[in-house]
């Protein structure tokens, strides 16, 4: 309801209401409407050893708190090249960055 010119006004049907000043305070109130936000759920596969950094953002969901690992890799043109492998925990992210 809408107070309009000492009325209270529905916004949805239009169902006016004359009333005073005293009665007005009285019928005031807060109304909280929470927001539902569905949660989905994320398996993640994390290696042992795997640490969480609450500094890092994930780039995919902009949360922070990633966790990672490195592990190793060998290729024909180069003998070692370690790798951080960084995953996030809400939505399932994954991303790499060479060392």
């Amino acid at each position: 309801m809408r107070n309009i010119g000492g009325k209270l006004v529905c916004p949805r049907c239009g169902y006016s209401r004359d009333v005073d000043q005293n009665t007005l305070a009285s019928m005031r109130k807060v109304i909280v409407f929470q927001r539902r936000v569905e949660a989905k759920e994320v398996y993640l596969e994390l290696p042992h050893g795997a640490v969480l950094r609450e500094d890092v953002q994930c780039p995919n969901c902009g949360r922070r708190g990633v966790y990672y690992w490195r592990r190793q890799r060998s290729t024909a043109e180069s003998s070692d090249l370690i790798e951080k492998v960084w995953k996030c925990p809400s939505c399932g992210y994954e991303w790499v960055e060479s060392e």
